[in-house]
C-alpha cells in the first residue's frame, strides 16, 4: 500500500505566490520588486509578499518535484516563521535581498544549497545545519538583543564554503555570530563584515571549528566592549587565517586562538586592536605553520623602545611557529619582555629557535641573554636569596649568562693586566734603603728588571701554569707593603680563577640553561 503524497496547507495563494510556485518548478526565478530591505520590511504590497508556509511547502515536494535549481526569490517580504527544522529538500532554498518578519529556523536540515545575500533577517537557528554546497549569508543584515546568538550554526556543517562578506550583524544581548564545531570544506569568508556582540562569550564564536581552506575576515570590524572579539579556541584551517585590516575592539581579549592549528599564514598585516583594557591577542598554545605576519604596533605603539608601559598584552606559551616572515625580531623580542602577563621561557625558546633556525646565531643569543634578564625582573624567586641573584646579574654581566663569551674574556685579560700592574708598582714601591717590595730571591739587592716585575704579579695572578719569574724575583712578604701587594695579586687571582671557568665554560656552552 504506498504512502499518500502530502498536500499544502495554502490554498489561497495570491498572484506573486503563484509565480514563485511555477517558478519553482521550471528552475527560474522570481523578483518581486527592487526595494531597500528596509523599506521592504515595512512594505504590505502584495507584489512583495510571500509567506513563509508556502517556501516550506515547495521544500517539502507538496507542490510537485522542484527543479534542482531550487527556489529562487528576491525582493519579496517574508511573512511568518520559516520554520525548516530537520527538512531534508532536494533543492536548494535562495532569498536574495529579502525582508523576514519572523526568526528562520533551520535546525538539523538538509539542503543543498542556501542563499539569503543581503537579506534582512531578524535571526537564523541553524543547529547542525547541513549544506552540499556553499552557504550565502554574505551583505545580510541582522540586528536584535537576544541572550542567544543572531547567527546560531554550531555544529553546521557546509559542503562547500561560508560566506558571510560584507553582513551587518549587531546583537547588543549577546553573541552575534555563533560557529563553534562548524565545518566546511573550503573557506570561511567575513570580508569587510561589521559585527557587534556583548559579553564575556564573545562577539564571534568559532571554538573547535574546522575551516577546509582559508578563514578570511579582511576589512571587518569586530566590537565586544564586554568581553573578547573573536573567540577561535582550537580553530583548525587547512590554509591561512587572514585579518588584514581588520579591527577588534574589545573589552578583554580581542583574538583569542588558543590550541588553534593554522596550516598556512597568519596574515595580519594592518590589524587594529583597541580596548578598554588594551589590545590582547591570546595565542598560547597556537601553531602556525607557515609564515607568521603579526603587526607588532596592534599590540605596542612603540616597539622600537628598551622599556615599555603599554597596556596591550600578547598571550603566548606554548605558541609555535616557523618563521617570522618580514617581521622584525627585535620588536617580537619587545612583545616577549614587555607584553606578556608573566614571565615564560617558551615563547622567548620559540623566538630564538626560529632564529637559528633561519642561521642568525647571533641574534638567537641575544634573545636567550634577554630571557633571563627578564627571568631576574618578573621572576627572582626562581634564581634563590639575594646571593643567588647578585651572582646571576654578575654572569650575565661578565659572561652574557654563557652567551656572550667575549665580555668574560675582556674581563679575563683586564685582571691579568693588573697583577702585571701591581707586580710592576710591586717593584717600584721602596721598603727601605735599596730595597723594594719586589726583590731578588737571591738576596743580591739588585733590583729587578721591569719584565720581571710585570712577570712576578702575573706569575702570582696566574691559577696555572706559572711563567717561573719566581725563582729569580719575588715579593718580599717580610715587610708591610710586600704583604698588601700579596693580599691584592691573591684577590685579583681569585677573579682570574672565576672569570677563567667562565670563559671556558661559556666556549663549550657548560652553562647555557633555556629556562
Amino acid at each position: 500500500m504506498s504512502t499518500p503524497k502530502p498536500v499544502p496547507v495554502l490554498t489561497d495563494l495570491s498572484e506573486v505566490e503563484d509565480h514563485v510556485v511555477a517558478a519553482a518548478l521550471r528552475g527560474v526565478a522570481v523578483v518581486c520588486g527592487d526595494l531597500d530591505v528596509d523599506e521592504l520590511a515595512a512594505s504590505e504590497d502584495p507584489r512583495h509578499l510571500v509567506r513563509a508556509e508556502l517556501i516550506r511547502e515547495l521544500l517539502l515536494g507538496r507542490r510537485g518535484d522542484l527543479d534542482p535549481r531550487g527556489v529562487r526569490v528576491t525582493g519579496a517580504r517574508v511573512v511568518g516563521s520559516l520554520g525548516l527544522d530537520h527538512v531534508k529538500a532536494g533543492a536548494g532554498l535562495s532569498l536574495v535581498r529579502c525582508a523576514f518578519t519572523e526568526p528562520i529556523t533551520a535546525n538539523d536540515a538538509r539542503l543543498p544549497h542556501l542563499v539569503l545575500s543581503g537579506s534582512l533577517v531578524p535571526r537564523l537557528e541553524a543547529w547542525g545545519l547541513r549544506t552540499e554546497s556553499n552557504l550565502h549569508l554574505d551583505g545580510v543584515i541582522t540586528r536584535g538583543n537576544t541572550a542567544s546568538a543572531l547567527i546560531n550554526m554550531p555544529d553546521a556543517h557546509v559542503g562547500g564554503g561560508a560566506d558571510l562578506s560584507r553582513a551587518n550583524i549587531t546583537n547588543s544581548g549577546g553573541t552575534a555570530v555563533e560557529m563553534s564545531g562548524l565545518h566546511t570544506d573550503n573557506n570561511l569568508v567575513m570580508r569587510g563584515a561589521t559585527i557587534a556582540g556583548t559579553g564575556h562569550l564573545g562577539a564571534i564564536r568559532l571554538l573547535s571549528a574546522q575551516i577546509g581552506d582559508e578563514a578570511i575576515l579582511d576589512d571587518a570590524t569586530v566590537t565586544n566592549a564586554a568581553g573578547p572579539a573573536l573567540c577561535a579556541d582550537f580553530l583548525r584551517t587547512g590554509g591561512s587565517l587572514v585579518l588584514r585590516k581588520a579591527v577588534l575592539h574589545s573589552g578583554d581579549s580581542a583574538l583569542r586562538l588558543p590550541g588553534a592549528v593554522i596550516k598556512g599564514r597568519l596574515l595580519c598585516a594592518g590589524l587594529t586592536v583597541t580596548g578598554s583594557t588594551g589590545a590582547s591577542l591570546v595565542l598560547s598554545g597556537a601553531q602556525v605553520d607557515q609564515p607568521l605576519s603579526l603587526p607588532v604596533t596592534a599590540i605596542c605603539p612603540h616597539p622600537d623602545r628598551p622599556r615599555c608601559d603599554a597596556t596591550g598584552l600578547l598571550h603566548l606559551d606554548g605558541f609555535a611557529f616557523t618563521d617570522l616572515g618580514s617581521a622584525d625580531w627585535r620588536q617580537w623580542l619587545h612583545l616577549v619582555r614587555w607584553h606578556t602577563p608573566a614571565y615564560r621561557p617558551q615563547p622567548y625558546q620559540q623566538l630564538a629557535a626560529v632564529e637559528r633556525a633561519a642561521g642568525h646565531e647571533n641574534n638567537a643569543r641575544e634573545i636567550l641573554m634577554a630571557q633571563q634578564d627578564d627571568l631576574r625582573r618578573r621572576n627572582p624567586e626562581a634564581l634563590g636569596g639575594p646571593a643567588a641573584r647578585l651572582a646571576h646579574r654578575l654572569w650575565g654581566w661578565l659572561g652574557g649568562y654563557g652567551y656572550r663569551t667575549r665580555n668574560t674574556a675582556l674581563a679575563l685579560v683586564t685582571a691579568l693586566f693588573l697583577v702585571g700592574a701591581l707586580g710592576f708598582w710591586a717593584g717600584h714601591w721602596v721598603t727601605g734603603p735599596g730595597h723594594h717590595a719586589v726583590e731578588r730571591a737571591n738576596g743580591s739587592g739588585t733590583p729587578c728588571s721591569t719584565l720581571e716585575q710585570i712577570g712576578v704579579g702575573i706569575d702570582r695572578g696566574l691559577p696555572l701554569a706559572p711563567a717561573g719569574v719566581r725563582s729569580k724575583c719575588d715579593l718580599d712578604t717580610t715587610t708591610t707593603a710586600g704583604q698588601w701587594f700579596t693580599a691584592a695579586i691573591w684577590l685579583l687571582q681569585a677573579c682570574v680563577w672565576v672569570l677563567a671557568t667562565l670563559a671556558i665554560a661559556g666556549y663549550t656552552g657548560l652553562i647555557r640553561k633555556p629556562a
